[in-house]
């Protein structure tokens, strides 16, 4: 007898095309959309949250991955 044991690992979404930094001009307009995120997860089904850490409120990232001037 063979006893074969599969496990499901939850492999990490990665980030498609994300460039190493983004200028946005001082003078835009806000809630101006400056980004589109395109995210794959090889996980079916899975959840994602992203969240944008900028100390200051500044951007939002909404749940269409785009992302605006708050």
């Amino acid at each position: 007898m063979v006893l074969i044991k599969v496990v499901d690992a939850n492999e990490r979404p990665s980030f498609v095309g994300l460039p190493p930094s983004i200028t946005i001009r001082e003078d835009v307009e806000i809630m101006s959309s400056f980004y589109n995120l395109t995210v794959s997860d090889p996980d079916r089904n899975d959840e994602l949250t992203i969240t944008l850490l900028d100390g200051t409120n500044t951007f939002h990232i909404h749940s269409t991955c785009e992302t605006t001037v708050s």
